[in-house]
């Protein structure tokens, strides 16, 4: 399978301005932020009852936060 990647692409998330290297997959539009990217941020700290990360970029605290309503209850249909 060939990927094509894009280098340095600057994108904003939640008002925060990251550039990042890209490879395109056939996911409908959707972006997804992998292990490459999590790297270059250093330690992260994630608080999952709120659905939070914290890490610090270009030397400023930035704090992202989930931006869709979570549904509290989870269903699980196994069949053994």
């Amino acid at each position: 399978m060939h990927t094509t990647s894009y280098s340095q692409v600057p994108i904003d998330i939640q008002g925060h301005h990251f550039t990042l290297d890209q490879f395109a997959l056939p996911l409908n539009g959707d972006l997804v932020l992998g292990v490459q990217w999590l790297k270059e941020l250093g330690p992260v700290t994630m608080d999952y009852n709120i659905i939070t990360m914290s890490f610090s970029h270009l030397g400023h605290p930035v704090t992202l936060q989930v931006d869709v309503p979570l549904q509290a209850n989870f269903s699980f249909n196994t069949t053994i």
